[in-house]
């Protein structure tokens, strides 16, 4: 969530490639794609799966103009982990 993606692109981006989301913003997106991982634009509600990973990533306040949007983004996060974990 929010910056943590960063994270995943430094940790797990040398080798393959995983797909995470900042938001909409070029310039963080472009660090995240030269550390190897793929960056997708994601609204602050919505989230990016890798399921080849198993990663999930929110923009939550990268992006959100209040918490409730910020919410939305990491409730959606949590109901596809979940998913994920069935």
């Amino acid at each position: 969530m929010c910056i943590a993606p960063v994270l995943l692109a430094r940790v797990f981006g040398g080798g393959g490639s995983p797909r995470v989301t900042i938001g909409t913003d070029p310039a963080p997106a472009a660090l995240v794609e030269a550390m190897g991982a793929r960056h997708v634009p994601c609204a602050p509600t919505d989230v990016v799966v890798d399921e080849d990973a198993r990663l999930l990533s929110t923009p939550a306040y990268m992006l959100a103009d209040d918490l409730p949007e910020v919410f939305d983004g990491a409730a959606t996060l949590v109901k596809k982990l979940l998913m994920m974990c069935a």
